[in-house]
């Protein structure tokens, strides 16, 4: 994705330059010099902000941001369809389950990822405007809470030495349990 070229920013701020050489000068800042240099300052940033925000905003309409999201949809729905109840005392189950939860993580930091993005490209209300995007915001969040589960189970299957262990991490009866179960509502995106 290429994104447009904009004017390096200064190392040193015009209106701090001003100032250093009013002062270095020898010569007094009236009020109006001063005001003037804060307004120099504010417009300064609100140049930087725009540039920013143009540059997140660029990225969130790319193309290549909605091919990716969808490729990740995709595969998290594939993921999801290839769930399925398995002895979790064999250890090959409880390491596909454990792979599993760790993939769920993986999909919500992605998905987190491509909201931010939009966000601070559209702003709040841009962002709002859409109601696909509120719908995403909603699962983006459900996905978020349940990450410590999904780390949780990670952790009890992995670390789980018997055959007892792993079956109450896998019925969300362990040390993970009441986690997990809203993952699901991620292929409706």
């Amino acid at each position: 994705v290429g994104l447009p070229v904009s004017e390096p920013v200064p190392l040193v701020p015009q209106f701090l330059q001003v100032a250093v050489e009013r002062i270095v000068s020898g010569g007094s800042m009236i009020g109006t010099e001063v005001l003037g240099i804060v307004r120099m300052a504010s417009s300064e940033a609100d140049a930087i902000h725009i540039s920013v925000q143009e540059r997140f905003r660029v990225v969130a309409e790319s193309a290549a941001l909605t091919n990716f999201v969808l490729i990740m949809i995709t595969i998290n729905t594939l993921l999801m369809a290839v769930d399925h109840d398995c002895e979790v005392c064999e250890v090959s189950c409880a390491r596909f389950k454990a792979v599993l939860e760790i993939c769920n993580v993986v999909f919500a930091i992605i998905f987190s990822i491509e909201m931010v993005f939009k966000l601070l490209g559209w702003g709040i209300y841009g962002y709002l405007a859409k109601p696909q995007n509120v719908f995403d915001l909603t699962i983006v969040c459900i996905a978020l809470a349940e990450v410590d589960g999904n780390l949780c189970s990670y952790m009890c299957l992995t670390g789980a030495e018997s055959c007892p262990d792993r079956e109450l991490c896998s019925n969300g009866l362990g040390m993970c349990a009441g986690s997990g179960g809203l993952s699901v509502l991620r292929t409706f995106r």
